[in-house]
């Protein structure tokens, strides 16, 4: 028995009417169309149209309740479809998603994006840094210290605060470094951090949760270590860097916030090993006591009584092993020192 023409598919197919533009008169040609296992034959009644599409190139250009908008590449003519047709005739012959153009040009989207976000957030943070004035970064880093003052005010303990300034002094000479002030918050967390332009702000919950001065003075050299790698000014860098790049991406009230909060907690660990070591030779080459920083970060690890502090400076085994010394050299501090730093938030001030 023989198929009757009239039934083949591409015969059934031929009888679909389309608009055919062919993108040099704004009236359309009425066409028929036929699709064959790679091609769209479409064929005007008036002859005057006569061409094929391969299905590879066909792409939707648009669509609406009742049409479908087509285009094939490499060709300015177009042609409009009945939506019923196209999902019977050619919706399972062409692909209506991205296609591997679409994709291809998604990659390389992704890896400029990427690209931009290296470039911003790790290396021309480096090259930017000595170009900068550095009173620009006092002015960022004297805003957030407001901020943080209104919320916790400064310690005005007399006796505790000169204490803390004749430290900073007397490491100095060896490590090459001055904060702008070291200011200690009525603050109950556990934390100490270093703002943009070098000023050092210790909570007094840190005080209160070391065991001796020498373990606060470890922890003191150690954000020391912070300011002389200028690592707060590198950081703001950084987030002002990955603010350029989620405001690209459109993610700004996704990236702000988050994104801001994300890269504020650390620094990096290569930043803190480097700062762990800048704390620990700055010490001994003071005459003082290095053992306090090691002592304090296993003490508090251990005990997890110092989460805020180790949230900002992750604490591992490497590192507690790092700074472990010998308890040699001379105290930080002497017992009256020790004990008027320990009272230092007896007053407070908001200045």
């Amino acid at each position: 028995m023989h198929d009757d023409p009239a039934h083949s598919p591409e015969r059934r197919s031929s009888r679909a009417v389309a608009g055919y533009f062919d993108g040099h008169i704004a009236q359309p040609h009425q066409v028929t169309l036929a699709v064959t296992h790679d091609t769209l034959q479409i064929r005007s009644t008036d002859g005057v149209i006569a061409t094929a599409w391969p299905l590879s190139r066909i792409a939707v250009a648009g669509r609406a309740d009742d049409a479908v908008s087509l285009r094939c590449r490499r060709d300015v003519s177009r042609l409009v479809v009945p939506a019923a047709t196209f999902r019977e005739l050619l919706a399972p012959r062409i692909r209506t998603g991205f296609g591997l153009l679409g994709w291809g040009i998604a990659v390389i989207g992704c890896l400029i994006v990427l690209l931009l976000a290296v470039l911003l957030v790790d290396m021309l943070p480096n090259l930017l840094l000595p170009a900068i004035p550095a009173g620009w970064y006092q002015r960022i880093g004297g805003v957030t210290e407001t901020a943080l003052l209104a919320q916790h005010p400064r310690c005005a303990g007399v006796d505790g605060q000169q204490a803390l300034d004749v430290f900073v002094d007397r490491l100095t000479p060896y490590g090459a470094v001055r904060p702008g002030r070291l200011i200690v918050s009525d603050n109950p967390l556990v934390n100490a951090f270093t703002l943009p332009g070098g000023d050092v702000i210790l909570m007094h919950g840190l005080i209160a949760s070391a065991r001796s001065g020498d373990e606060l003075a470890g922890v003191i050299a150690h954000e020391l270590g912070h300011v002389a790698h200028r690592d707060p000014d590198r950081r703001l860098l950084r987030q002002l860097g990955l603010g350029a790049v989620t405001a690209a991406l459109g993610w700004n009230q996704l990236g702000g916030d988050a994104t801001r909060g994300l890269v504020g907690m650390s620094y990096g660990r290569a930043a803190e090993t480097a700062a762990d070591a800048f704390a620990i030779s700055t010490l001994r080459a003071a005459g003082l006591r290095a053992d306090g920083l090691g002592m304090f970060l296993a003490r508090s690890s251990a005990e997890q009584d110092a989460l805020a502090f180790l949230s900002d400076h992750p604490s591992t085994a490497d590192r507690v092993a790092r700074t472990r010394q010998p308890a040699t050299g001379q105290a930080a501090f002497t017992e009256r020192e020790w004990r008027a730093i320990r009272d230092i938030c007896a007053r407070t001030s908001l200045i």
